[in-house]
């Protein structure tokens, strides 16, 4: 759980655990993230109103790890390692939980999310929006080519690399200068550019309100620019670590 985020109701820990221990098949049990413009749109501009629109077009918070409160049982938990310097931690967790440490195809039941829910404050000028993202980008395309490096390695080792990853300062510092950049991609996969697009086109139904095609073409505008933005600083040698 996160220092900065506020949690409206006071119960929400408790029913946080009861949603994880109701299912003894669960390894993680998400709280919902609002922002908080989306949970009081008070006196909102348009810049705030146009962030509000965009807020979950990228996933499903129910199958995701949100970092900033979920709940996951110790046993679950102690088993798994994570390697220095991760810039997207619970991206990485949630990979590692979904393919049990990437030794099976994912299995999306192993994570849920109930009623619980937390409000964070949301970024609310375009260029700290833009770094906050580029961040995102950056530590999602460095956690991708961890796990290229990980796959490399016999599936009946793989949990004893990832240890021993775990327990190297340098190895994901390694990681990058052997795994990117990448032809044809460069250093961010094309799938951070077009992961909008493909979430959205997964819910059809939401393509027949002009809203939405409004949320959509002005987020693949976003995207873009997070998306050169990141290959830039990536390429400079300052998109790794510089957070």
């Amino acid at each position: 759980m996160d220092a900065d985020i506020d949690i409206p109701e006071s119960d929400s820990l408790l029913r946080l655990v009861k949603g994880l221990t109701s299912n003894p098949a669960l390894h993680a049990f998400n709280s919902h993230p609002i922002k908080d413009i989306v949970y009081r749109p008070e006196n909102l501009g348009l810049l705030d109103k146009a962030i509000a629109m965009g807020s979950e077009t990228l996933n499903d918070w129910k199958t995701a790890i949100c970092g900033s409160l979920y709940a996951m049982p110790s046993a679950r938990a102690r088993v798994l390692h994570m390697p220095v310097g991760l810039a997207v931690e619970d991206g990485f967790l949630r990979a590692m939980i979904l393919t049990d440490a990437l030794t099976a195809d994912e299995d999306f039941s192993r994570i849920d999310g109930g009623d619980v829910f937390h409000v964070f404050a949301s970024e609310r000028s375009v260029l700290a929006l833009i770094k906050h993202q580029t961040r995102i980008v950056i530590g999602s395309a460095i956690n991708n080519a961890a796990f290229t490096a990980l796959r490399a390695v016999p599936l009946p080792q793989r949990r004893a690399a990832l240890a021993a990853a775990a327990s190297q300062d340098n190895w994901l510092s390694e990681v990058i200068r052997s795994q990117l950049p990448k032809w044809p991609y460069g250093w961010i996969p094309l799938h951070y550019l077009t992961k909008r697009i493909g979430f959205i086109a997964r819910q059809p139904k939401k393509l027949l309100h002009p809203r939405q095609i409004f949320v959509l073409v002005l987020g693949f505008g976003f995207d873009l620019v997070v998306y050169i933005n990141a290959q830039i600083k990536m390429a400079k040698g300052v998109g790794a670590g510089h957070w």
